[in-house]
């Protein structure tokens, strides 16, 4: 069976990425970026030079340096990210958008305070090789999990937050799991979390909802609509992680000719409905993203990987591939979309869509304590 699952998601990545060149640079380099260091290879020269020497305020080459300025003050004009990263992606190349996009998030002193937190306790659990204490008042909390797309199908993806959900578990929190229908349209998955947000709403605690890739819009979906009805609930943070909010490229191609008739046998097998993949194409999920209107009394924390070229993983490369063309991206959509805006932010550097890393159990823990900390106030 595991093999069957495994063959069929493979199958369908085929599908939605055919076509993808592999055709770009891999240069070696290594450089620091607000204290997290990276080493893989980069597609150009320039963004070898940006992580290495401009980042670091070592400026030696004059002409990368013009290249560098003139572009970026291009960019300041463009009031969109999607505009900004485009164009810097075509000017100078994609893993210098991305490490542009990443230095902007991490200069946001909210996001500072939010990322040193962070980065503080991964640093610290790592040392103790434990997952971190949390304070007695998170008893007060209850965890509800929200899974991805065919997170039954395909658990090999982690869409079933199974890994999480033992974290969360060992750190003493009480959590639940929302049980959503796995290939159901996102407007479909909001109702079903409404439903059980308002049912745990009774349970006396205050509620933490978790989502991961196609969770994201339903669970934004969700709270935007309790709070357009002002109905009373007792959600008091999200973590956003990796949420596709405005959807995904990849689900616009693989709903073009020909790629379409692929797919619609791949689902039809599965017996996967069609209609989740069309809502998360890009149109159908920006119109939606506009709609949205998230509590603001609600702590948002998006917790998002930033890969460059070298550190894609094999699972994720594909998609990466197909999506290079159109800016920086974790392998299943381009890394802006994923941001709930006027929210704190906590990235990965060096992560795909898929966050796998050796020490992902301690970093769980970290985030968990993170969130903990900021909702108790004592790192506001």
């Amino acid at each position: 069976m595991a093999m069957a699952t495994k063959t069929w998601g493979t199958i369908l990545l085929f599908v939605l990425t055919l076509g993808c060149s592999t055709n770009f640079p891999k240069i070696p380099a290594e450089g620091s970026m607000h204290g997290h260091m990276l080493r893989t290879t980069v597609d150009s020269e320039i963004a070898r030079y940006y992580l290495e020497a401009y980042l670091a305020d070592k400026k030696t080459n004059t002409q990368f340096d013009k290249q560098i300025e003139t572009a970026l003050e291009s960019a300041k004009t463009m009031p969109l990210w999607h505009e900004k990263l485009s164009y810097l992606s075509n000017q100078l190349s994609v893993d210098f958008a991305a490490l542009y996009l990443a230095k902007s998030i991490l200069e946001d002193l909210r996001n500072q305070r939010a990322q040193s937190v962070y980065e503080e306790s991964v640093r610290r659990d790592t040392l103790e090789r434990a997952l971190p204490k949390l304070p007695s008042e998170s008893s007060s909390y209850l965890v509800l999990f929200v899974p991805g797309l065919f997170y039954q199908s395909e658990k090999e993806n982690g869409a079933d937050l199974s890994n999480p959900r033992r974290v969360v578990t060992q750190m003493g929190l009480e959590n639940r799991f929302i049980e959503i229908d796995q290939s159901g349209t996102v407007e479909h998955n909001a109702v079903l979390i409404e439903q059980a947000i308002l049912h745990h709403s009774g349970s006396g605690k205050g509620l933490i909802l978790v989502s991961a890739s196609k969770g994201g819009p339903e669970v934004a979906l969700a709270l935007s609509t309790l709070e357009k009805l002002q109905q009373p609930h007792q959600v008091k943070a999200w973590i956003n992680i990796g949420g596709l909010l405005q959807g995904s490229a990849l689900a616009d191609s693989a709903l073009e000719w020909p790629k379409r008739v692929l797919v619609r046998f791949v689902f039809w097998w599965k017996g996967w409905d069609l209609a989740s993949l069309e809502s998360i194409t890009t149109q159908q999920s920006q119109t939606r993203f506009q709609k949205f209107a998230l509590p603001k009394q609600v702590l948002i924390i998006n917790y998002i990987g930033i890969p460059l070229s070298g550190n894609i993983s094999q699972r994720a490369m594909d998609g990466y591939l197909d999506l290079r063309h159109q800016g920086p991206n974790d392998g299943l959509t381009l890394i802006p979309d994923e941001i709930a805006p006027n929210n704190r932010t906590i990235v990965e550097l060096g992560l795909d869509h898929f966050l796998s890393a050796p020490d992902i159990d301690l970093r769980t823990g970290a985030l968990t304590y993170t969130l903990i900390q900021m909702l108790l106030k004592t790192n506001p």
